[in-house]
């Protein structure tokens, strides 16, 4: 009885992580507990027992020695990746003596070298799995069968990519590894064509609220390719401000009651309503689930949805119409927001933005739009005061972009500048994303969409929040800063948000000298690897960087 307790206790479940030499760790401590404290098995790689990298993995521990605690997989709970890209190759193994007086033949080896570091292990792939793929070429491979850990695994080409060096292969190998391929499957392009060929029907129309007469306008990247997002202004003036919400009828309209006089702008923050034309169940939304998101390379951009919606129907170009979801806003001349409405509406764009011609719009007279630009950048800039003084972070990182020529290559990498288009744009969508979070929250006592009381029952909503940073690595980021002389206090375990904020500026500013410069990113990456990561929750816990509630 004794034995069998004391074998359950050294059996524990976790995520392996595997460095690039093959030895393993498994994360099944308590993450609260002291850091020497926590347990963190190491598996040598003649205990990995085919556990490969962020599987999940039952071990049992070895009897506790004066060094690190050693541990061996002994299950495979769950597998976190079968599919790997590499370059197939070839090895000549020796003469099989010949059997009952017959012929000896010489049998050659063939296997996938993964490119994926954490992959330990050659692939072997039998002959008949090679679907055609040839010795040299970047291959993407699944594993079909690993039973003996003696033994290498084996699998089967799933899809030739080309020439290993060729920049559209590595790029096509690098998406695929992580789970992406730039190819949709023939169903989806067909019902995407079909959406496509179909367009804006005059029932799309219905039940939403009409946007197409007021100013709206694009800000993005000279380079992007869809626009999903845009922003509507309007200069309401002088008139009566209801102490009440300002409610919309179905036709679109607002009433106010008596009030006093004001100086009020209405400020829409449109998205494109993907839901519209992505219908739960369809192919669409179940390639969209697999993929989660698109994704950004360096040279091109592997979208979610196919190029004929992201690039077209789901973009808000401009001079067309385009079906959106939107939050509405009317705020004051301080950026105090006096009422707000959140529902579908149709715009039409009438200018596309790029970051440089926005910023030249809102410094220079004369140029499209300066009035309007200039009162939401000094709109935004107002809303960026009122999140540090209520105790937000200034974590801005320069980006960097690289340039390439017409065969991919890289010419040069440059740093993006970020001016006050940037900002004006982040900041309202900052304010939208913080009122339709204290709308879906369960604390919030009105519904707006409806203009009334909300229902009781409990809705369940995904936030975007970021917790407060761990006392651990605060107390060591308080330590790192005072050994490079700043004085940095702790208040209940945390460095005031104040103090961060007042050492970063300290030492940033475009004429520091170099020693300066490099000062301020080493601090500046050691505040952000304090923190904790911003996920996406059910929990509404607020944003700790932002410093929203919501």
């Amino acid at each position: 009885m004794k034995n069998y307790a004391e074998k359950h206790i050294n059996k524990l479940q976790g995520v392996i992580s595997i460095s690039s030499k093959g030895t393993g760790y498994v994360a099944v401590g308590d993450k609260k507990a002291n850091k020497n404290d926590r347990q963190d098995p190491e598996i040598d790689a003649k205990h990995l027992n085919t556990a490969m990298h962020e599987d999940t993995v039952e071990i049992l521990l070895h009897p506790k020695g004066k060094t690190r605690q050693t541990a061996e997989v002994t299950k495979i709970i769950t597998r976190a990746k079968m599919r790997f890209a590499g370059v197939l190759e070839e090895e000549k193994v020796k003469d099989i003596p010949p059997l009952s007086g017959g012929m000896s033949f010489t049998p050659n080896v063939l296997f996938l070298k993964p490119d994926d570091t954490k992959m330990y292990t050659d692939i072997l792939i039998p002959e008949k799995a090679l679907n055609g793929a040839k010795t040299g070429q970047k291959v993407f491979v699944e594993i079909t069968s690993w039973i003996d850990a003696r033994k290498a695994p084996e699998g089967k080409v799933i899809k030739i990519l080309g020439n290993p060096g060729d920049n559209n292969v590595e790029m096509h190998s690098i998406a695929m590894e992580k789970g992406f391929d730039s190819e949709l499957p023939k169903r989806v392009y067909e019902e995407a064509e079909k959406i496509k060929k179909e367009g804006i029907k005059e029932s799309d129309y219905v039940g939403r609220r009409d946007f197409r007469k007021i100013l709206t306008f694009t800000i993005d990247p000279y380079d992007a390719k869809d626009f999903d997002d845009a922003i509507s202004f309007r200069e309401i003036g002088a008139s009566d401000l209801s102490p009440t919400p300002l409610h919309f009828s179905k036709n679109g309209e607002g009433r106010r009651g008596e009030g006093k006089k004001e100086e009020l702008y209405e400020i829409g923050i449109h998205i494109a309503d993907v839901s519209h034309y992505v219908k739960v169940g369809s192919g669409l939304d179940e390639e969209a689930r697999e993929r989660g998101t698109s994704v950004y390379l360096v040279d091109r951009t592997i979208p979610m949805l196919p190029e004929i919606l992201s690039n077209d129907l789901c973009s808000l170009v401009p001079n067309k119409d385009r079906l959106t979801m939107s939050a509405v806003f009317v705020v004051d001349k301080h950026a105090r927001v006096k009422s707000e409405w959140y529902g579908r509406t149709v715009i039409h764009s009438q200018k596309r933005f790029t970051y440089e011609e926005a910023e030249e719009s809102i410094k220079k007279a004369g140029t499209p739009l300066h009035k309007e630009l200039s009162v939401l950048n000094n709109l935004a800039k107002l809303l960026i005061t009122e999140r540090f003084k209520n105790g937000a972070i200034s974590l801005d990182q320069e980006e960097v972009k690289f340039v390439l020529d017409s065969a991919g290559v890289p010419l040069k990498v440059i740093t993006k500048e970020r001016g006050d288009s940037n900002r004006l744009i982040e900041e309202f969508m900052l304010l939208a994303n913080k009122k339709v979070a204290e709308v879906l929250s369960p604390k919030k006592g009105k519904d707006h969409r409806q203009g009334g009381a909300r229902k009781k029952e409990e809705t369940v909503s995904i936030y975007r929040v970021h917790d407060l940073p761990s006392r651990e690595k605060m107390e060591d980021l308080a330590y790192f800063l005072r050994s490079l002389g700043h004085k940095v206090s702790l208040v209940n375990g945390i460095i005031p948000t104040h103090e961060i904020n007042k050492l970063l500026e300290s030492l940033s500013g475009k004429n520091q000298k170099d020693s300066k410069s490099t000062m301020s990113d080493t601090v500046h990456r050691a505040v952000i690897r304090s923190m904790a990561k911003a996920i996406y929750s059910t929990e509404n816990i607020g944003h700790y960087g932002l410093a929203f509630e919501h």
